[in-house]
């Protein structure tokens, strides 16, 4: 029988020593909370929580913590030789309740952070008690810092007074501070801070690449939010001047009647050109992409306005430059066929009508001479020339016109003996 009582006294001795080993191997290392520039200042609420009752507790993974608005986090809740039900609440700037039942392990609970400010969450035991049956009674707090959410960057583009910066409102922001730094570079330059959503940069230098962001700000709290660490890049590009005509060169096989020729000025940080047209009143077409500075639309319809555009894109940030949505205009117009007829008065000219044209200009020459005007027509398209002499031959061409774009279009001429 004795033998019995101390064969089992060793079995439990065994087992005891083999609960605290399980118990020290899951003991929850403390960490160091998170720190910012407001919970540095408050040094008189940094209060480690850890509670101990004849060698049992249960303990904190923090005692404060930092969250932004409309985040979600799991925080850590340990015990340490001992067991029992730990409810927790919450007030102020987070929602947090509910309770968890502790065994010598971690658990965590669920915190949410409503608002900016600062939030507190209350642990209270609740038949708790160590391995040596002492009950643990101590309440513990969580002090939490929400901070404004950080602002999401919805566009950067380059407008005629400079950069603009656009982003979404931030729950509980009231104002929005805006960085800039050099595309690349590791320092942010602090520009202004407005209560609007977005802001316009107007000492960004012409072919210079910037990246932009934008941190919020609670006045009322004095609080600092979150930001874009990687921003949204930029080149500042103006627009080019551009201009369009038509050009008429019969030995172009792929554009017989006429082809637009299109010339910008070069812009500083374009790595390339994106060309675009459209007819009055229509939309803008992509027609291509060049690092030139000039391009060449063989596909124009005789006697149809068309309007070219050309934007210059930055390769290195991937973005566009300013455009003319005017566009420059030009029309293709086709030469008219001619005819004379010469009678007792004179030479009697006259000419095919020419899509696109609104007047018709009469030019008349002798072999050696200039070319001179000598009528507009517009409905009737013929006009007798009076100034003629008997046995001079004549020179005659008839250039049609488009007043839109105040441009000349190809012609033929024909000769004729007075």
């Amino acid at each position: 029988m004795k033998k019995k009582i101390t064969v089992l006294c060793m079995l439990f001795i065994i087992a005891m020593a083999a609960v605290q080993m399980i118990c020290a191997a899951d003991e929850v290392m403390e960490i160091q909370a998170d720190t910012d520039e407001t919970a540095a200042a408050d040094n008189s609420d940094e209060l480690y929580a850890e509670i101990e009752a004849t060698a049992g507790k249960y303990s904190l993974a923090s005692s404060t913590l930092t969250m932004y608005v409309g985040d979600t986090k799991s925080f850590n809740v340990s015990a340490s030789y001992a067991a029992g039900r730990l409810d927790y609440s919450s007030s102020g700037a987070v929602s947090a309740s509910g309770s968890i039942w502790l065994d010598c392990n971690t658990k965590s609970i669920s915190i949410k952070a409503s608002k900016a400010g600062v939030g507190y969450v209350y642990f209270t035991p609740v038949t708790m008690f160590s391995y040596s049956r002492k009950e643990i009674t101590a309440k513990a707090t969580l002090k939490v810092y929400v901070y404004p959410a950080a602002a999401k960057l919805t566009a950067v583009s380059n407008v005629d007074s400079g950069i603009k910066i656009s982003w979404n409102q931030s729950s509980g922001a009231d104002s929005y501070v805006v960085y800039r730094k050099d595309y690349g570079g590791s320092s942010w330059k602090r520009l202004a801070v407005t209560t609007s959503l977005y802001y316009v940069d107007k000492t960004a230098a012409a072919g210079s690449r910037y990246t932009y962001t934008v941190r919020t700000y609670s006045k009322s709290l004095k609080m600092y939010g979150g930001y874009d660490s990687s921003g949204l890049s930029i080149a500042r590009m103006t627009k080019a001047t551009v201009k369009a005509a038509a050009k008429y060169n019969k030995t172009y096989t792929y554009a017989p009647e006429g082809y637009v020729y299109i010339k910008w000025s070069k812009v500083s940080a374009a790595s390339k050109y994106i060309v675009y047209r459209k007819t009055a009143g229509g939309k803008w077409k992509r027609l291509g992409t060049t690092k030139n500075n000039y391009a060449i639309d063989k596909y124009s319809s005789a006697g149809t306005v068309y309007y070219y555009a050309v934007v210059p894109y930055d390769s290195v940030t991937k973005t566009k430059g300013l455009y003319d949505s005017t566009g420059a205009p030009a029309v293709v117009l086709s030469a008219p066929s001619i005819s004379y007829k010469k009678g007792s008065s004179g030479v009697t000219i006259s000419c095919s009508a020419v899509s696109g044209a609104d007047y018709y200009c009469i030019y008349r020459k002798v072999s050696s001479g200039k070319w001179k005007r000598i009528k507009i027509l517009s409905s009737d398209l013929s006009y007798t020339d009076t100034g003629t002499s008997s046995g001079k031959v004549y020179y005659y061409a008839v250039v049609p016109y488009n007043k839109t774009t105040k441009s000349y279009g190809n012609y033929n001429y024909i000769k004729v003996k007075r």
